[in-house]
Formats: C-alpha cells, sequence, structure tokens
C-alpha cells in the first residue's frame, strides 16, 4: 500500500507511469521495483529497500534511472521536447 498524500502522488509518477514502466524494464529494474513497492508502505521505503538490497552496480542504475527520468520529464514540461524511452535509457 502506497501513502496517500501529495509528495508520494508526485513521486509515483516517476515509477508508476507507462512511460516510466518501460525505462525501468529496459534496466531490468522493474521487476525488482515491483517487489519493493509490494513490500513497503511508501515510496521513501520502497528506494531505500532497493538501496539496501541491490547490488552497487544496480543501485548505480537506479540513481541513474531516476535522474533520467526526472530530466526527460523536465524536458517535457518546460521545453516541450518528448524523447523516446531508449533515449532516456541511454
Amino acid at each position: 500500500m502506497i501513502e496517500q498524500n501529495r509528495e508520494t502522488k508526485i513521486e509515483i509518477k516517476g515509477i508508476y507511469c507507462p512511460f516510466a514502466i518501460q525505462v525501468w524494464q529496459m534496466t531490468d529494474l522493474w521487476g525488482a521495483i515491483e517487489h519493493a513497492l509490494s513490500s513497503t508502505t511508501s515510496v521513501t521505503d520502497t528506494i531505500f529497500l532497493l538501496l539496501e538490497t541491490l547490488s552497487v552496480e544496480f543501485n548505480q542504475r537506479l540513481a541513474s534511472t531516476f535522474w533520467s527520468i526526472w530530466k526527460h520529464r523536465n524536458l517535457r514540461v518546460w521545453d516541450n521536447v518528448t524523447e523516446v524511452s531508449t533515449t532516456v535509457v541511454e
């Protein structure tokens, strides 16, 4: 179960929107993310669980993917630029 507050709703978009799911699947992290989401009660707890259980390589991939999704979101919102998921993963 996910907390129902404004901050969580904003954070969850970086995980659950169809575009983000496609990106997470391309990075081989989606299975771990789904498992962590089902095992925790907040996005913050989910992220910390992932950081505690994933290897260093996957933690680096997790962090860079979050950043890439956020960058994509900002490009779309502020500059009206739409990237394809493969560009975000690169």
